[in-house]
């Protein structure tokens, strides 16, 4: 099984006049699926941000995951190596556990389905997914944090506050959409209010 990035991790806290963050129901829902941690064997991550390792550690020094390979972008891994970034991976509970299990991208063998579409922006080394099913021939688009909010759907070139480098963004955002143009896909995204899932017919 695999598993795209692992979201905030068993908390809740509120940032006032911003957002309530609720995490910790990662492991119940792969319960609700009959699944354990040791079904997954591969978890990939679109970026670093604390809100989207959240579940790396057991909570003892291991991983949550330990017969996965952790794969992540080699430019993405290398910025977050000073722990000093509290918008990045916290250095006890996920950069020390993952640094004798992790796998870059360009180490990865190719696997059936999933293709890695780099999207830096965001951070330096953002990675965004296209995942087919053979079955159906129907396509997933995993935006991580490349598009924000559904009115960057329509609006590419508008930014976000936290990306790393706005033009660079810009560019992929606009790229990883164009490139399918006519396309209907499901896209999957981190951030969209009211549901995570839909289906854009994308559209110069």
């Amino acid at each position: 099984m695999t598993l795209v990035d692992l979201g905030l991790g068993e908390v809740h806290f509120e940032v006032p006049a911003a957002a309530t963050y609720n995490g910790g129901q990662l492991l119940t829902n792969l319960r609700a699926e009959g699944l354990s941690p040791d079904d997954v064997d591969l978890v990939l991550f679109t970026h670093m941000h604390r809100d989207h390792v959240g579940w790396t550690s057991d909570g003892a020094g291991g991983l949550m995951f330990p017969n996965a390979r952790h794969v992540v972008d080699q430019k993405e891994w290398n910025h977050w190596q000073s722990g000093s970034d509290p918008v990045g991976p916290d250095p006890k509970t996920v950069l020390t556990p993952l640094t004798p299990a992790v796998t870059f991208f360009t180490a990865l063998p190719p696997t059936p389905g999933i293709q890695a579409l780099p999207t830096p922006g965001h951070t330096p080394g953002h990675t965004s997914f296209l995942i087919t099913d053979p079955t159906t021939d129907e396509n997933l688009l995993i935006l991580g944090d490349a598009i924000h909010t559904r009115a960057q759907l329509e609006n590419l070139d508008w930014v976000f506050r936290s990306d790393y480098d706005t033009r660079l963004a810009a560019e992929h955002r606009t790229d990883l959409l164009h490139r399918r143009s006519g396309s209907e896909l499901i896209i999957a995204d981190s951030h969209f209010s009211g549901g995570v899932f839909g289906r854009s017919g994308v559209s110069r």
